[in-house]
C-alpha cells in the first residue's frame, strides 16, 4: 500500500480522508451513522482565522476552533498531495511543516491527530525530503506514542481511526523508496548470502533480504525509522495486539479497503488490523525485527488474513509470507 490511500477504490464511497471528490466538502455522521451535517473547508478556515476578533470568545472555544483549523488544514493538504508527486514536492519545501505536523499528531484531538498521521502517510511516500524530514522531526516516536497508548487501560484509548492512521504512517516511514517507474516502491527479494554465514536455525537459510536490482537506485532509505521503531518499548507488542484483536474475514464486517466510511466507522476496530500488520511488515525488513515479530504465538494471527474478503487485509498477509518472518 503506498500513496494512493486506503479506502474504496471504486470512488463511490466517501472513505477515510472524508472527501466526496470536490476536495472542499465532507459529510459528518452522528453516533448512529446518520448524516448530521455538511461543512465546507473554506468556511471553516475563514471562521477559525477570525476567531480572535471576538473578545467574548472563551479559551475553550479558541482551543476547539484551533484544533478544527489544524484538522481542516491537514485534511486539505492530504487531499492536495494524494497521487500528486509534484504537490508532495511543493509541500516538502515548506520550512517547519514537518515538525508542525508531527506536533499535531501528539497534541491534537483524536480526529485531528488522525488527520495529521494520514498526512504523514501520504506525504512520506516516495519523496525523500518528506520521508527523511518526518523521521528527523521525531515522527516515529510520536506515532508510536499513539499506538502504544491504544493498548493501555490507564487512560481512554485513541479512536480506532487515530490508531489506524498512526500505524499506516509508521508503515510508510519504515519503507524504503526506489527509482521504480510510476510508483517509487522498492521490491525486495531473497538472495544467497555468504556460505560461511549459513545457519540451520535461521529462517533465511543463509539468504539475505535485499532490494532487487531492478528497483535501484535507492531514493530514500527507511532503515533508520525501522531501527528506531523496533527499539521503542511496547511498540511491537502493541502492533501484535491489534493484529490479533480485530475481527477479520467475516462477511458482515466493515472492510477497510472496501466499505469503511469516515465518521461512521471512526471507532470500529475492524479498520485497524491491516495497518498494524503493515507496520510490522515493513519493520520486518530489519533482520533483528523479524526475530521480535515471531517471538510468540502471534504469528498465527497473521494467517487469519487469508480468510479476509478485503483486498487490503489480503495484501498484508501476502507480504508476511514473502518476508518469511515465521513458519
Amino acid at each position: 500500500v503506498g500513496e494512493s490511500g486506503v479506502w474504496s477504490s471504486n470512488g463511490a464511497a466517501v472513505g477515510y480522508g472524508g472527501y466526496d471528490g470536490s476536495g472542499t466538502s465532507r459529510t459528518k455522521y452522528d453516533d448512529d451513522g446518520n448524516v448530521e451535517s455538511d461543512w465546507t473547508l473554506s468556511s471553516t478556515v475563514s471562521t477559525t482565522s477570525s476567531r480572535k476578533e471576538d473578545d467574548d470568545d472563551d479559551d475553550d472555544d479558541d482551543d476547539d476552533n484551533d484544533d478544527l483549523r489544524k484538522r481542516a488544514v491537514c485534511e486539505y493538504a492530504t487531499w492536495c498531495i494524494t497521487n500528486n508527486p509534484h504537490q508532495r514536492a511543493v509541500f516538502s519545501e515548506r520550512e517547519g511543516v514537518h515538525a508542525a505536523v508531527v506536533a499535531i499528531v501528539g497534541s491534537g484531538s483524536p480526529l485531528t491527530s488522525a488527520a495529521a498521521s494520514h498526512l504523514i502517510y501520504i506525504a512520506a511516500f516516495a519523496n525523500e525530503r518528506n520521508h527523511q524530514s518526518f523521521i528527523r522531526a521525531g515522527a516515529v516516536q510520536a506515532l508510536a506514542d499513539v499506538i502504544v497508548k491504544s493498548t493501555t487501560t490507564k487512560t481512554p484509548p485513541p479512536l480506532a481511526v487515530q490508531s489506524m492512521w498512526a500505524m499506516a504512517a509508521l508503515q510508510n516511514l519504515e519503507a524504503s523508496y526506489c527509482d521504480t517507474e510510476d510508483n517509487g516502491r522498492c521490491y525486495w527479494a531473497w538472495h544467497a548470502g555468504d556460505g560461511d554465514h549459513h545457519n540451520d536455525d535461521d529462517e533465511t537459510n543463509g539468504h539475505e533480504l535485499m532490494i532487487g536490482e531492478g528497483s535501484l537506485p535507492l531514493l530514500s532509505d527507511g532503515s533508520s525509522a525501522r531501527r528506531a521503531a523496533m527499539e521503542i518499548p511496547n511498540l511491537v507488542a502493541a502492533l501484535k495486539h491489534h493484529v490479533c484483536r480485530a475481527p477479520i474475514g467475516e462477511e458482515d464486517e466493515i472492510f477497510p479497503g472496501e466499505n469503511a466510511l469516515a465518521g461512521r466507522d471512526d471507532d470500529n476496530m475492524s479498520i485497524v488490523a491491516w495497518a498494524a500488520a503493515a507496520a510490522l511488515k515493513n519493520m520486518a525488513l530489519e533482520k533483528k525485527a523479524r526475530a521480535m515479530i515471531k517471538a510468540d504465538s502471534s504469528f498465527e494471527c497473521y494467517c487469519r488474513f487469508k480468510d479476509s474478503h478485503d483486498w487490503l487485509e489480503g495484501a498484508s498477509l501476502l507480504f508476511f509470507i514473502l518476508l518469511r518472518v515465521g513458519s
